[in-house]
């Protein structure tokens, strides 16, 4: 018979700032004694708080930034691809003139289509 799952965790934010106020508990406990040991264990409960939000916040921005920079750079790199695909057909002595014109326009859209990309990315 399978196991039966745990049921998900009722206030996952209340576990994470007591995880990180043992955590701050058992780093202030090393400490030698003193007031100064006396006010960080006092407010131990207080740092969790912001060490928490501050994890949140940044954790936030760095996967939005991140995510932003991945698909640049796919985009970046998908393009180049194809550009260089162009180039090799463009210089093929084979091509019709007719091609050549086609080569030339799409060439220009997709460095067009990347730069807008960049610049999309610049302006957010």
């Amino acid at each position: 018979m399978p196991r039966r799952p745990n049921p998900p965790v009722a206030y996952p934010k209340s576990k994470a700032i007591a995880t990180i106020t043992t955590a701050l508990s058992a780093i202030i406990f090393k400490l030698p004694d003193g007031i100064y040991k006396e006010i960080l264990l006092v407010m131990v409960g207080l740092l969790a708080y912001f060490v928490y939000h501050v994890f949140v916040l940044v954790k936030r921005f760095a996967l939005s930034e991140m995510a932003h920079w991945v698909s640049l750079a796919f985009t970046e790199r998908k393009v180049y691809r194809y550009i260089r695909e162009l180039t090799i057909e463009y210089h093929a002595p084979d091509t019709s003139p007719e091609r050549l014109a086609e080569i030339k326009c799409e060439m220009k859209r997709y460095r067009d289509q990347l730069a807008q990309k960049r610049f999309e990315n610049l302006s957010r």
